[in-house]
């Protein structure tokens, strides 16, 4: 093989391998994205739970309690001040006993200070009962049965019944209603009938007020004030 020849087969070889070799590094092929994450559906929200009897029990007594506020606020505005006046004085003559004392003490020292006031009182006053029979026929009970008020202003149609008691129960309360009933029933009174519950206690003076609305009778209680106690007005030595 002649010099030419070799050089012609030189060249065609280096022009074979530049068609073989790549013109350029192939890309590298692109990462598939990742595919979105789900969103987390959100929770159903917590159904409300139903009432249970206690919680049922709770709201009653809860609308029941401020039903009674605002009643109170009402007759706080409608009590008359005859009977603010007789709750202070039933508090001021307790305070005339600061070692206690019995009913009958109370009840003569109010009448003396409600005289004093120009007030017509009277005391221990007694009232035939009256009894409504089966048939509508009314009665007067026999054999002398009356009630017997502790003290009475007339003209206010106002009963007072006096206690001296540790601590009022539901038949001093039932005591004053008996008598108002029997005048409301019997008497011209009528629905004007009033009364109040006065307990001279150990350590406070309570009173309730009593009236009427319409034929039913409705109480509030206008006082509960502490007193001082004995000790306050004793000196003690213990040996």
């Amino acid at each position: 093989m002649t010099g030419k020849e070799r050089k012609y087969l030189k060249k065609k070889l280096k022009k074979l391998n530049k068609r073989e070799k790549p013109s350029a590094t192939p890309a590298t092929p692109a990462t598939p994205a990742k595919p979105a994450t789900p969103a987390t559906p959100a929770k159903p929200a917590t159904p409300a739970k139903p009432d249970t009897p206690a919680t049922l029990v709770v709201s009653k007594k809860k609308q029941k309690k401020q039903k009674k506020q605002e009643d109170l606020a009402s007759f706080v505005g409608g009590i008359p001040k005859l009977v603010t006046d007789l709750a202070k004085l039933s508090f001021k003559v307790r305070e005339k006993f600061p070692f206690g004392g019995k009913e009958s003490h109370f009840q003569a020292a109010m009448e003396s200070e409600l005289q004093e006031d120009g007030y017509f009182v009277q005391h221990e006053v007694g009232e035939f009962y009256h009894y409504e029979k089966m048939n509508g026929e009314v009665i007067r009970l026999p054999h002398d049965i009356r009630s017997r008020e502790d003290l009475l202003l007339p003209r206010e149609k106002l009963i007072m019944e006096l206690k001296a008691l540790p601590k009022l129960a539901g038949k001093d309360h039932c005591q004053l209603l008996r008598y108002m009933e029997e005048n409301r029933k019997n008497s011209d009174w009528g629905e004007k009938t009033i009364g109040l519950l006065i307990n001279y206690g150990d350590n406070d003076v309570e009173v309730w007020y009593m009236f009427y609305k319409g034929s039913r009778p409705q109480r509030v209680r206008v006082m509960q004030k502490a007193i001082d106690p004995f000790t306050s007005f004793v000196d003690s030595f213990v040996c």
